[in-house]
């Protein structure tokens, strides 16, 4: 997490599925943990949920009620 992230209230931050699942051939597990990443200056709104994988760069503002599922690098002036 960077510096300066300004939470909301309701953030929900989930690194995980919250179970295996495992290929029957190979005994792999399928969906692994993944990294959440947070850059400088960050605001994120109330109710804002991070899943596993997800990465909300420098300098952006996540509005309320948004669920961020991969990297977004994009920044909101």
């Amino acid at each position: 997490m960077g510096k300066t992230i300004c939470l909301g209230w309701n953030v929900t931050v989930i690194d995980w599925d919250g179970h295996k699942i495992i290929d029957a051939e190979t005994s792999y597990i399928i969906n692994e943990a993944d990294d959440i990443v947070c850059g400088f200056h960050v605001w994120l709104g109330a109710n804002v949920t991070l899943l596993k994988g997800s990465c909300v760069g420098d300098n952006n503002v996540v509005a309320i009620n948004t669920c961020i599922t991969k990297k977004t690098t994009d920044q909101i002036a």
